[in-house]
């Protein structure tokens, strides 16, 4: 491989991104997104970029007992002032699946819990749409037409 393949596998390992990587490894930007395609077809390169996405893998799964030692230190020291402790507490939880229910989606959930199902996903959509977490498609807000909804996107 020449540097730039090499610098080309370092950054792709990182991004995950063909032409970004192409341009940190120095190819022109006119042709990154180019190049960066090529080199991924390229044999050698493929496998230089799996082993080297497996040694940055390996690096943070070793370190993430040492970052939860870490959140679980703060969340107990009495001397850790209390919003911090409050944020690690947060990001154990977190961490563990057990994320706090979105506000937003008990009300929707109390509100439509009568209802029957295509009634509540058109009642969850409409609520998030409401609260702009949702982008639809002007024609599909009303009526939820379901043989449409590919059509609909998220922001």
């Amino acid at each position: 491989m020449t540097g730039k393949q090499e610098r080309f596998v370092e950054a792709f390992a990182i991004t995950q991104n063909a032409s970004e990587a192409a341009r940190t490894a120095g190819y022109s930007e006119k042709t990154a997104g180019e190049i960066g395609y090529e080199n991924l077809r390229k044999p050698d390169i493929r496998v230089a970029i799996e082993e080297r996405t497996a040694e940055i893998r390996e690096k943070f799964l070793n370190k993430a007992d040492e970052a939860a030692q870490t959140l679980f230190d703060l969340s107990a020291d009495p001397n850790t002032p209390p919003a911090v402790r409050v944020n690690a507490a947060k990001e154990i939880l977190d961490r563990a699946g057990l994320k706090p229910v979105d506000k937003s989606e008990l009300n929707i959930s109390a509100n439509a819990k009568d209802l029957d199902v295509t009634e509540r996903a058109r009642a969850i959509l409409a609520e998030r749409i409401q609260a702009g977490t949702i982008n639809m498609i002007p024609q599909y807000v009303e009526g939820a037409d379901t043989e449409n909804a590919n059509e609909c996107g998220t922001m």
